[in-house]
């Protein structure tokens, strides 16, 4: 049997005890063969203790219409009751006289059986885990959550230009979601549960007012879709999990392909205080982007006008698809309104497309965009994911909404609360922003800076095709138009626990005053933690 010494020093299920328990690595490959496979068929059993024990949000959309997230500091000297007020709001609160209840953290097995109720969610950074008493519980071997965002990327920390919730450090993140996708839906009852929530989190924290996102929508050829503030439909190409029952039958019937469908690995990763071997967490970022819509506008016009095209396709150029979702790459012709097809985000750049007659000076044929000939090296779609072999391990999920906080003084203040879970925050969502968005050459290529993802150097030099989809050489034409639409107000890495680890955070006890150890935990033989009771000091 492990020492003592060796059992205090791993607290939680997923920490590396491989070398102290017979089994349990047999268990981890089993654990990863499952995370590594297309997850299509949620009811299959073999994923029923994993998707109970994680939060909703992560694997599917909430596709709730209002948003509210509180950024929280603890005090100092009040981990109690923060731990015990977790506990509550992870178990959910009853109904109270002119406030309703708090069904508690919703999880992924609710989402996808249905939920339609409000969503609930908390997320901590690695300061709020040390805040807790419970560093040692933090995910490790990742330095990006352990240095935090301000650290780690080029995004301009300066303080007199965030947001406040952002100016000073936080410990966690409280969302809630409401509303569902209608005219008809209101803010009442999530103002109402925030107002309690807010009063609840300052007994022993401090917490600016809610961030407020609220979903915005435009009909393509009737289809109510979410939209950004540049207009653009927002959510497209994303990592897909869990397929509708009608998804699963396509597949079934060769329709559509299984490798459509990502695997869990992409996003998952195994909580450290975990209660068994499938208590798994996501890696989150959370950005606050301001949008000036005037000044995108501008742009487009301004790169229309210098490349005598229209500015619907200078938008196309600037952002990698039309407004209805349409990639440029495919099509150069303003869209009728359409809805663009799941089908037509099944693409990359080397698709060959016919030249026009018109665009012929090298011969007739077909010609593919690897060249930028179709879509910039700079559009924003291909800058944040190129498509090339190999890329697809990068990909992170989205979860933005946006955010209108507008006033007389201030009609600019529009944006998105930028959100998106991935397993490494050092090989997916930094690689992403360093090595693509905010990177001027892609490998060798000087491509140009993002301008969308917001953070980079605006005024660099940009190239454009000057007709598309030709293979003239000198199909070129180089913009320095300064391209300053997008403002920084802020930003966080968090992580997003699993339930049982926040439903049973108070058992969790920081070290025994004055001997700098652990409080012991025993695993059982199928490898669940076999809690020990609280111990009382003094």
């Amino acid at each position: 049997m492990p020492t003592q010494e060796k059992i205090d020093k791993y607290r939680g299920i997923n920490n590396d005890i491989e070398s102290l328990y017979p089994g349990v690595k047999n268990r981890n490959k089993e654990v990863d063969e499952l995370l590594s496979q297309p997850a299509v068929n949620w009811e299959d059993p073999k994923y029923t203790r994993l998707l109970k024990d994680l939060q909703a949000t992560i694997l599917k959309p909430n596709r709730k219409k209002y948003c509210h997230c509180f950024f929280v500091t603890f005090l100092k000297n009040m981990e109690g009751e923060a731990k015990d007020w977790i506990e509550g709001f992870t178990a959910g609160v009853p109904e109270k006289p002119k406030v309703p209840a708090l069904p508690g953290i919703t999880t992924a097995h609710q989402q996808l059986k249905g939920h339609k109720e409000l969503y609930c969610s908390l997320y901590l950074t690695h300061q709020g885990y040390k805040a807790l008493g419970l560093g040692y519980l933090s995910p490790k071997e990742s330095a990006a959550f352990e240095q935090g965002l301000q650290k780690r990327t080029t995004f301009p920390f300066l303080k007199e230009e965030l947001d406040q919730p952002f100016r000073d450090e936080i410990h966690a993140m409280v969302l809630l979601a409401d509303g569902n996708f209608s005219a008809k839906a209101t803010p009442k009852r999530l103002e109402q549960l925030s107002q309690k929530i807010e009063g609840d989190l300052k007994e022993f924290a401090d917490v600016t007012p809610p961030q407020k996102g609220e979903m915005r929508f435009n009909k393509f050829n009737g289809d109510l879709t979410p939209v950004e503030w540049f207009g653009f439909a927002d959510g497209i190409s994303q990592p897909r999990f869990f397929p509708s029952p009608k998804g699963i039958e396509q597949i079934k019937r060769r329709f559509a392909r299984l490798s459509d469908v990502s695997n869990l690995k992409l996003v998952l990763t195994p909580d450290p205080g975990g209660q068994h071997s499938l208590s798994m967490g996501s890696f989150l970022t959370f950005l606050k982007l301001e949008q000036n819509v005037d000044a995108f506008n501008d742009a487009a016009n301004s790169v229309a006008n210098q490349l005598g095209i229209d500015p619907t396709l200078a938008e196309a150029y600037l952002m990698g698809r039309f407004k209805n979702g349409e990639p440029v790459t495919l099509e150069n012709q303003k869209p009728n309104g359409g809805k663009a097809s799941s089908s037509e985000n099944d693409f990359d750049y080397t698709e060959l497309i016919e030249n026009g007659a018109e665009l012929i000076k090298n011969g007739a044929g077909l010609q593919s965009d690897e060249s930028g000939s179709r879509c910039p090296f700079h559009a924003h779609i291909r800058k944040m994911n190129p498509r090339l072999p190999g890329t697809e391990e990068r990909r992170i999920v989205r979860r933005g909404i946006p955010y209108d906080e507008q006033t007389q003084q201030n009609p600019e203040r529009v944006g998105l609360l930028f959100m998106s879970f991935q397993r490494s925050l050092e090989e997916q969502f930094e690689f992403i922003l360093k090595n693509w968005g905010h990177n001027n050459y892609l490998g060798n290529l000087k491509s140009g800076i993002d301008a969308v993802c917001g953070g980079g150097n605006f005024s660099l030099e940009r190239s454009f095709p000057l007709a598309w989809n030709t293979s003239d050489p000198e199909n070129r034409e180089s913009i320095s138009d300064n391209m300053n639409f997008i403002s920084f107000k802020g930003g966080c890495y968090f992580f997003a626990p699993s339930v049982s680890f926040l439903k049973n955070i108070t058992k969790y006890d920081a070290t025994i005053p004055g001997k700098n150890k652990q409080v012991p935990v025993v695993f059982s033989h199928d490898g669940k933690i076999q809690l020990p009771p609280v111990i009382k000091f003094g």
